[in-house]
């Protein structure tokens, strides 16, 4: 699989996510997930960003509550799952080299994986499958960046050593 990094939060902390053409979550370990595998990058610490906000139970979710917070449950094809909380913040996407200016955007900070997500190298998981065909992606908020982004248009190279994903 291929994966990139995403620096979350204010201070950022790096998490490494595949990049999934057939889902529109994104999403990844926090540290307080009860049941994660060890990945390349620490959980996200939600505690440590000053710009994180939690997705409530109301209005502005548009999935179940557990315990009072928005949450998610994704399973797929192979048998693997993830679920926990739906959350906002701020993202750059590669590191912290590239300068990328930071966009808020809806994530899922997992507290539970399953299968090849628990086992699997990269942190989580970044969907960007095409708009129009469930809720918003990352992409839907990247797009709305109108300061940094003219354009709803984005480019994926997939490399052995270091790709990069440019929008």
């Amino acid at each position: 699989y291929y994966y990139v990094d995403l620096l979350i939060g204010t201070p950022p902390q790096r998490v490494s996510v595949i990049v999934d053409t057939g889902s529109g979550v994104t999403a990844f370990p926090c540290r307080s997930c009860r049941h994660c595998g060890h990945h390349i990058d620490p959980n996200f610490d939600f505690d440590r960003s000053s710009t994180g906000k939690w997705t409530r139970c109301g209005s502005g979710c548009h999935s179940t509550c557990r315990e009072g917070h928005c949450g998610y449950h994704q399973g797929y094809t192979e048998g693997s799952s993830i679920s926990g909380w739906y959350f906002k913040d701020m993202v750059r996407l590669g590191d912290a080299i590239q300068r990328n200016p930071a966009v808020l955007v809806s994530m899922g900070c997992h507290q539970d994986e399953n299968r090849l997500f628990y086992t699997q190298k990269a942190n989580g998981i970044m969907g960007i499958r095409p708009p129009g065909r469930g809720a918003r992606t990352i992409l839907d908020d990247l797009f709305e960046d109108k300061e940094h982004i003219d354009s709803k248009v984005f480019s994926l190279c997939l490399a052995e050593w270091g790709g990069r994903m440019v929008v």
